[in-house]
């Protein structure tokens, strides 16, 4: 009787403190705190998401005990919200190519520490979840299957077989993977779309384990990673239990440290492909479960020579760094080592083995710089040259056209005159002051490059650089042009970069392509060039980082070709900080960390005004005398300072001087090798103080003479083979020819022959005749009845070749128009860069012949 009510109290009090522990929610083990990442905040409670699935996921979580922390994709400072946060969730309602989050997923989120769940699939090639850039995205989803290989694992929730994740009558938008699947060999599949007909087979949940590789094979990921299928674009309260169970199980696993976890290295820099040429070698050693690292015994080697790298540790992780001394040479292949022992006893000994190439940059050497004396540093900025047309750029988005457009040499068929110029140049009000239209049509930009045709509220910011982070876009000068049109835009902008001898890493964010390229005098046809970065096609927005190295400090000549197509159009130019890895836009004078830009040069120097043969010619006669001048400018060309090399040759070459231009001409004795490419050299010194030296090439290609031999032989089996550039006469049109050159790659024999130049110009039959150029060559035939012609040939589009026999008209029973680009043009790329074979009949030849 005694012992009763003792008991009943104990179990009371028993009942009461479960009660409490329950009102608690989950214990601090078990709660995390979770930075979400969403397109935008509610702009009524900065605390959760505007979107209501996004809405519905916070709430879950947070009943769940987990402290949510709501994030906007294109904050300034999302990166800087990553530290503390146990698990980052990434929405799919977020845009994929928003900046930060975008870098931050090519940089921070696809090798940091903290675990990752995230359903924008958009993002899964950025992140390597996956290594191909599609995925599915469809509506109507009602079911999924779970792997059998991998039912049992945790991600799985207990699930089997085919499950549906609405209730009956639902649907929903499911985020999966690329189709064939591109995830690595490490992934944990476990589920694919099962609804029939919807992105059906698309894996839609997978995972890589903390140490494992990601979808290249050689990324160790240093946290846990889960792919899931939820999409933002589904209604709220939409999915089922099952759904959300699933849901439930990958935050729970990715949350968890894995069992029996050994000692983790990871090579945090350089990335394994297009290295900095100064790059840092940092290695990251993660104590294992039951393991330690013994910091003592650690070494490393670069290329096999002892390094001697700064050790430091901080809780489990050792980090073990090394700057070299020396850069490390373009598009090389280095091996670090890395050596140590644990804490066993006895010890194991640990090798790890990392190769990195290094991007292939140019290094301008000394003779491209400007001293300082001669740069006008009171001009900042950029001279820019823009042009816009009406019509479609003839050629489309690549560099050469770009430059055409920019010389005005697209002939407007309406008028034979070149296209108007629709650029307005009648805007103002351009910041900062000073910029602005010049008489000569150019104009002077004092500040950065970071236009936008979207810019001053007319529609969405774009870029790297935005009104978000505190660079309001730009608007294009001139555009919208004179007709409000804002397609079809190239630019051209000039400038000297002021440069300390080591390496730079640049960025352009372009809509569509662009090239930069280091250059000595514009105007100087002789021009040394380095093509430093490029994207050379069109593209929506975009960035593209390269790398410069310079060997000295001084004031190097710069150029930017931009361009667009059509839709959207956006430029920035800018350089990234190696101490702080911020991107900082060329000549930003608010940030002493900018590479500052002048437009101008206080002393001119002479520059190589005409070349014959013109570089690059084709088709050069071999009695080809070669002639270049050159033209004195502030300083003038030392005569005695000329010298001319001929394909490695030091040359006598006769200097003459008059009326400010300098004439060097060579008569090559015997005269040039016919279809043989010739490169000519040029060095001549100026006048000043110091004297400036320059050096400039080029090359060009001669012709291919006619062949002197007897007709060529038709063999037993009635096949007689010819080369193109074998011919026994070549005969022009009025304007054109055929042209021996050496290009594209993959031809057989001396060459190739191409009918040139390419207008455009339609030519029928009978007129091809008469209207074409025409090559000619002598067969013995000795089989008689039907043959056949083949020609090897490759071709941009739009051309055909007409072939006959004994100068027959060739239509009817003759060979014929062979334009068969039904059957060949479809399998080339553009431009003529690939071979193929065209065939068609006929010519009966009745008696044994000689053509």
């Amino acid at each position: 009787m005694k012992t009763s009510p003792l008991r009943t109290i104990e179990r009371l009090s028993l009942a009461s403190l479960l009660f409490i522990f329950g009102c608690l929610g989950l214990s601090n083990a078990d709660a995390a705190s979770i930075l979400f990442i969403v397109n935008s905040p509610d702009a009524n409670d900065p605390t959760a998401p505007s979107n209501d699935n996004d809405k519905e996921v916070a709430a879950r979580l947070q009943s769940q005990g987990h402290t949510v922390t709501v994030a906007d994709d294109q904050d300034p400072a999302l990166g800087d919200l990553f530290a503390g946060k146990d698990l980052i969730l990434i929405s799919s309602s977020v845009g994929s190519a928003n900046e930060p989050l975008n870098s931050l997923s090519i940089s921070t989120l696809r090798t940091g520490r903290t675990p990752l769940v995230i359903y924008e699939p958009g993002l899964y090639d950025e992140l390597l979840f996956q290594r191909e850039n599609t995925f599915g995205n469809m509506t109507g989803h009602t079911s999924l299957a779970i792997s059998v290989a991998n039912q049992s694992h945790p991600l799985a929730a207990g699930k089997s077989g085919t499950i549906d994740i609405v209730d009956p009558g639902n649907s929903a938008v499911v985020s999966s993977s690329a189709l064939p699947y591109t995830v690595g060999t490490n992934a944990i599949i476990i589920a694919t779309n099962a609804t029939v007909g919807v992105d059906e087979g698309r894996i839609c949940i997978w995972a890589y384990e903390k140490g494992s590789r990601l979808a290249d094979d050689n990324t160790i990921v240093p946290g846990r990673r889960v792919a899931f299928f939820y999409n933002a674009t589904t209604p709220a309260a939409t999915y089922n239990t099952n759904a959300t169970e699933l849901f439930d199980a990958a935050i729970v696993w990715a949350l968890q440290p894995p069992p029996n976890l050994p000692i983790l290295v990871i090579f945090r820099s350089p990335p394994a492909q297009n290295a900095a040429p100064d790059a840092t070698i940092t290695a990251e050693l993660e104590d294992g479960s039951s393991t330690q690292v013994n910091t003592n015994s650690i070494s490393l080697s670069i290329n096999g020579t002892a390094a001697a790298p700064t050790i430091t540790q901080s809780g489990p992780i050792t980090t073990v760094a090394f700057t070299p001394t020396t850069i490390f040479p373009a598009a090389s292949t280095n091996t670090a080592v890395l050596i140590y022992n644990d804490k066993a006893s006895p010890p194991q000994t640990f090798t790890n083995t990392f190769q990195f190439t290094v991007q292939n940059y140019p290094t301008l050497p000394p003779g491209l710089k400007l001293p300082a004396s001669v740069i006008d540093t009171n001009k900042p900025g950029f001279t820019l040259k823009l042009r816009q047309m009406a019509a479609a750029r003839p050629g489309g988005g690549f560099v050469d056209s770009v430059r055409r457009q920019l010389n005005d040499e697209y002939i407007d068929p309406a008028t034979g005159l070149p296209y108007d110029d629709l650029i307005d140049r009648t805007q103002t009000g351009f910041q900062p002051p000073g910029s602005g239209f010049n008489p000569d049509k150019t104009f002077t930009e004092v500040g950065f490059i970071n236009y936008n045709q979207d810019a001053n509220g007319v529609g969405m910011e774009a870029g790297v650089f935005t009104a978000n982070n505190g660079f309001a876009d730009k608007p294009i000068p001139g555009i919208p042009g004179t007709t409000l049109d804002t397609d079809n835009i190239a630019m051209q902008a000039r400038t000297y970069l002021e440069l300390k001898a080591g390496a730079y890493r640049f960025g352009v964010n372009s809509d569509d392509g662009f090239r930069v390229t280091a250059e000595s005098a514009p105007q100087d046809i002789l021009r040394s060039t380095s093509i430093s970065g490029e994207f050379n096609a069109d593209r929506g927005q975009g960035t593209t980082f390269f790398y410069v190295v310079a060997q000295e400090d001084g004031f190097y000549p710069f150029e930017l070709i931009w361009w667009e197509t059509g839709g959207g159009a956006e430029v920035e130019w800018f350089s990234v900080d190696s101490a702080t890895g911020a991107n900082v836009l060329i000549n930003d004078r608010a940030n002493p960390n900018a590479i500052r830009a002048y437009r101008s040069a206080l002393v001119n120097r002479p520059f190589v005004a005409s070349v014959r043969p013109s570089p690059n010619a084709t088709g050069v006669p071999v009695t080809t005398n070669i002639i270049l001048t050159i033209t004195d400018a502030d300083t003038q060309v030392a005569t005695n300072t000329v010298q001319l090399v001929l394909d490695g040759t030091n040359v006598s070459a006769t200097v003459t001087k008059s009326a400010g231009q300098t004439t060097v001409t060579y008569n090559p004795p015997g005269g040039l090798a016919a279809a043989t490419r010739h490169t000519i050299q040029l060095t001549y010194g100026d006048t000043g103080t110091p004297q400036f030296t320059r050096t400039g090439s080029a090359s060009f290609l001669t012709d291919k003479p006619a062949i002197t031999l007897p007709p060529i032989q038709q063999d037993a089996n009635g096949l007689a083979v010819l080369e193109a550039e074998n011919f026994d006469t070549n005969t022009p049109s009025a304007d054109h020819q055929w042209i021996f050159d050496l290009t594209p790659a993959g031809f057989s024999g001396l060459g190739t022959m191409y009918s040139l130049p390419e207008s455009g110009a339609s030519i029928d039959l009978p007129g091809a005749l008469t209207d074409s150029p025409r090559l000619s060559y002598k067969i013995s035939f000795v089989k008689t009845g039907t043959h056949y012609f083949w020609f090897r040939g490759s071709d941009g589009g739009g051309n055909s070749l007409n072939a006959g026999i004994d100068g027959d008209d060739p239509t009817g029973t003759t060979l014929d128009n062979m334009d068969d680009f039904a059957a060949c043009c479809g399998t080339r790329a553009p431009g003529g860069t690939s071979w193929v074979w065209v065939s068609r009949a006929d010519r009966t030849v009745s008696a044994q012949q000689s053509r």
